[in-house]
């Protein structure tokens, strides 16, 4: 009987999206549908995909799902070309991602039991490459003291997967063009995406080739460092390459080489005359789309990391910028760096201090009684949740540095929680004891009714927000604690007010 209802399911949502107005449907039109069966339905409810033709990319936006039993339905509509895109889920079994090359009017079959993913369908050679190029895999590659040698073990991956490339795809006669174009870029941009940010284990955070030699933190001093040598001559014409805006690879690199490689070095990061600088290299080199993808991510970069320095900059640039902006997620974003500009230098609104929180004996407090008994220090509010894996890193591996600008600039940090799930909150903020989650612990009641979180418009986490001692906010968008520079010149122009 199930297996009827799910037949007619499919079959009444096929007759809804289905009906064409003409008989020729463009290949953009054409919706992508998967079909599978399970036996972890909870992987099945949560199965979603990423589009990295977002801004910054995330789920797919436009998808209808129907479960019925064990089988699975899912379809995504509003999919304008082909690219790579990841399938993602959680369950009972386990976490799961699998990048595929997806194409308008795919019919995907996936089959999800004994803890592993199956994927088939019309285009099987288009989906089985990322499985099968495996083992070739730049994250393995962890930097231990010379950029040289990094690089040599980066470029060595890089050609065995070129030549995995090139043979896949001269034994699979029937992979697309658009295929061979995207696949092909992507493993070059994930490339120069691994040289230019380099993870050491030691560190806190991912740093830049850049910083790296800046700092004569590698063996080889004695060597100096040619940075057009070290990123393979790269150049500009590399990056004029509209086509592939949907390629989170290639988005990453060419915002991070504007910044980090093609503009003056000897600029200051995130200075006042570093964004002027990367502003006009942006609008004289770049047109179109392309232009507009680096403006939003320009705008947003320094709203992260120095928005009240940059206030005035960021303002002007969004007044003359923003109807240059068509997509929603473009605008979505830039609307919100407005609201976030908008704080600086303003008071919580009332309703915001009288929002309630919770402390971890089970008092009922008012964000305003936190604020008394702060008001001769620097504050930052660190919103953060159980659940949030980056919180939580920030918290772990932040832990000296927090430790040393409450110690040095006399700053209080407030952590308030948007968990729903008070014992999660309680049992995770006893474990992170050991990691300075000593006082001003708080659980934020019904947050997403919160006016708290709502006036600062906190729509993701970590979320930090900085006050002065009389509670103004300096920046409602700082940076994590772990951009140590970038976080104590904020605390520092406190001080020198």
């Amino acid at each position: 009987m199930k297996k009827i209802i799910f037949i007619l399911s499919l079959f009444s949502i096929s007759c809804s999206f289905g009906q064409a107005k003409n008989k020729v449907i463009e290949l953009q039109n054409q919706p992508v549908t998967v079909t599978g069966k399970t036996d972890d339905l909870k992987a099945f409810k949560h199965l979603n995909w990423m589009n990295d033709s977002y801004l910054f990319g995330g789920n797919h936006k436009d998808i209808t799902t129907v479960i019925v039993g064990d089988s699975l339905y899912l379809r995504l509509d509003s999919l304008k070309q082909s690219g790579i895109m990841s399938l993602v889920t959680f369950g009972d079994s386990g976490r799961y991602r699998q990048r595929l090359f997806v194409t308008p009017g795919d019919r995907i079959s996936i089959i999800l039991k004994n803890k592993k993913l199956i994927i088939t369908g019309k285009n099987k050679a288009h989906y089985d490459f990322f499985i099968e190029l495996g083992s070739l895999n730049l994250v393995d590659v962890s930097f231990n003291g010379n950029l040289h040698q990094y690089k040599k073990e980066c470029k060595d991956i890089y050609k065995k997967q070129v030549e995995f490339f090139n043979n896949y795809t001269k034994n699979h006669k029937n992979v697309s063009a658009d295929f061979i174009i995207n696949v092909k870029a992507d493993l070059k941009f994930k490339y120069f995406s691994k040289l230019m940010f380099v993870y050491k284990k030691d560190e806190s955070r991912v740093k830049t080739a850049l910083e790296i030699s800046k700092e004569g933190s590698h063996k080889d001093t004695e060597v100096i460092f040619d940075s057009s040598k070290y990123f393979d001559a790269i150049t500009l014409a590399d990056f004029k390459r509209p086509e592939l805006l949907n390629n989170a690879s290639f988005k990453q690199c060419l915002t991070s080489y504007i910044s980090n490689y093609f503009v003056d070095q000897s600029i200051e990061n995130f200075s006042s005359e570093k964004f002027l600088a990367e502003k006009d290299f942006i609008l004289s080199n770049f047109e179109g789309e392309l232009q507009h993808y680096a403006i939003a991510r320009l705008i947003d970069s320094y709203n992260s990391f120095s928005a009240s320095e940059n206030i005035f900059n960021l303002k002007t640039l969004i007044k003359a910028y923003k109807h240059n902006f068509s997509k929603p997620s473009y605008l979505d974003k830039i609307e919100e760096i407005e609201d976030q500009l908008q704080l600086i230098k303003n008071t919580l609104s009332e309703e915001a201090l009288n929002s309630k929180i919770m402390n971890l004996k089970g008092d009922t407090l008012f964000v305003k009684d936190v604020f008394k008994n702060t008001e001769n220090s620097i504050k930052t509010i660190d919103f953060w949740a159980s659940w949030c894996g980056p919180c939580l890193n920030d918290i772990v591996k932040g832990h000296s540095i927090r430790k040393k600008l409450n110690e040095n600039n006399n700053l209080e940090w407030v952590y308030i929680s948007i968990d729903e799930d008070k014992e999660k909150w309680l049992k995770k903020s006893y474990e992170l004891t050991k990691y300075g989650l000593t006082q001003n612990q708080y659980l934020l009641i019904n947050p997403k009714q919160s006016k708290l979180k709502s006036f600062l418009g906190v729509t993701t986490i970590p979320r930090y927000v900085v006050l002065d001692k009389d509670a103004l906010v300096v920046d409602g968008n700082a940076p994590s604690p772990l951009f140590e520079n970038q976080f104590i010149k904020i605390i520092k122009e406190i001080e020198m007010e």
